[in-house]
């Protein structure tokens, strides 16, 4: 075997390692950004399950948003005061699931969810229509800013025609 034929066979071995590190490193970073969906996933639900912990473990909490579940409009301060933490906690979560979302960290199956969860809270809370209606007007939220946002006015608007539909009935 001549030099040639040797310095030929060590780039084809050379080669081969270059393509068996490429294969490795992809398969590392597939893996790792599986890893960063799920916890960026697991900690959305960790928030989500946080707000409802709340309802379950403080009776006073509990009774707020029964008021809320009711669309009661009699709030003392400090419940008007609770019923915008509330507010403020889902629009917080949201924000994080819009921000996940566009940076790739959540699946699109996730941000559907979502977004059918702005509607379901909306419906389950029609009492809490006003003090989204009121949070929204106090930050500057721009169209496009966060899809969730964009279609929240929306959401919000077709609640009341909902209530108004029914009390027609």
């Amino acid at each position: 075997m001549n030099w040639g034929a040797i310095g030929a066979m060590g780039e084809i071995i050379g080669a081969i390692a270059v393509l068996a590190t490429l294969i490795y490193l992809a398969r590392q970073v597939r893996q790792s950004n599986s890893i960063a969906i799920a916890s960026a996933e697991i900690a959305l639900r960790e928030a989500a399950n946080g707000i409802y912990k709340g309802i379950t473990d403080n009776p006073e909490y509990a009774s707020l948003v029964a008021k809320l579940a009711a669309d009661a409009s009699d709030f003392s301060p400090g419940e008007e005061q609770q019923a915008i933490a509330f507010v403020g906690l889902n629009i917080n979560l949201w924000s994080a699931v819009t921000r996940a979302h566009s940076q790739g960290l959540i699946t699109n199956y996730t941000f559907n969810n979502y977004l059918t969860d702005v509607a379901a809270t909306l419906n389950m809370y029609p009492g809490s229509a006003r003090f989204f209606k009121r949070q929204i007007e106090h930050y500057e939220i721009t169209t496009g800013t966060a899809l969730i946002f964009d279609r929240l006015p929306e959401a919000l608007s077709d609640r009341g025609h909902r209530n108004q539909d029914a009390a027609g009935k």
